[in-house]
């Protein structure tokens, strides 16, 4: 049950920081600001892979990690922490 509400937490996370920056691309003089993220703003297929690439590697990771009986409480709270800030702060600009 915790795993499928760490995988809910970060798709929704992930999902807030692609709507708000899918929303803030479509003004006029929205600039994106994440260097790692701007070579795929400028079509929404890229944005779909970025984001969704996004999700998956703390999702994956943290199912690697758990399999070789590691911790993997702090790759979770990474990837969604990561995201909503990202929603955050496109939200908010």
């Amino acid at each position: 049950m915790k795993t499928v509400l760490w995988i809910a937490l970060q798709l929704a996370a992930s999902g807030a920081d692609a709507y708000y920056t899918h929303r803030n691309l479509a003004k006029p003089n929205y600039v994106e600001r994440d260097p790692v993220a701007r070579p795929f703003m400028h079509s929404t297929a890229g944005q779909v892979v970025f984001f969704s690439v996004g999700a998956a590697v703390p999702i994956a990771g943290s199912r690697l990690l758990r399999k070789r009986r590691h911790a993997a409480l702090a790759l979770q709270v990474a990837g969604i922490a990561d995201s909503t800030s990202g929603a955050v702060f496109s939200a908010t600009h």
